[in-house]
């Protein structure tokens, strides 16, 4: 539960940006898994030039005309809509790839994918997952690792491997919360 003064710090390095966000409440129900059927965004643009920053114009028929065609190509043809790290994760392997092995029921490749040293973990996380590929030693790793958040899932798997058999692929990924699973898959 974030305490409403921190939503108000946060709300106020936002606006700093320009962004402001709000209607905030407590609901007895956290939200769970499947929860949303899908994010709403109202974007408003200010101060919107026609060519450069000479020719600024305010609202009116040439802007009128000009947003209404954007509108119909955007309605006639779509955008892309490009998906980031939230979608695509930021380990070795991208999740959708993971997500596959899983389907497929490759258990080792999916834990090895997942478990894979990727640029964004920290240097001595890289270091010990490197380790953990070159020797296959659970517990040597587990060490190796630490804890935190950020290696919680990296940790449930090795703790797995270390305690039921560096083998046992799938009951590693079993052990896993079903919300990390679920971001491989969806």
């Amino acid at each position: 539960r974030v305490e409403p003064t921190r939503l108000a710090q946060l709300t106020g390095n936002l606006a700093k940006m320009g962004v402001r966000i709000g209607n905030f409440e407590y609901v007895e129900e956290q939200l769970g898994l499947g929860d949303l059927s899908g994010n709403k965004f109202e974007i408003v643009l200010r101060g919107v030039a026609l060519g450069g920053e000479d020719d600024r114009q305010q609202a009116g028929p040439g802007l009128e005309d000009v947003v209404r065609e954007a509108v119909a190509q955007t309605r006639e043809g779509g955008f892309l809509n490009y998906f980031g790290l939230q979608r695509f994760g930021t380990g070795a392997t991208p999740t959708h790839v993971t997500g596959e092995l899983l389907l497929c029921g490759k258990w080792k490749e999916a834990l090895d994918s997942i478990l894979a040293p990727g640029k964004s973990a920290s240097e001595h996380v890289r270091q010990a997952l490197v380790e953990f590929f070159s020797d296959r030693d659970a517990t040597k790793a587990l060490k190796a690792v630490g804890k935190g958040n950020a290696v919680s899932s990296l940790r449930t798997l090795l703790s797995h491997l270390e305690s039921r058999g560096s083998t046992d692929y799938a009951g590693a990924l079993q052990a896993m919360p079903k919300t990390i699973k679920s971001l491989y898959i969806n």
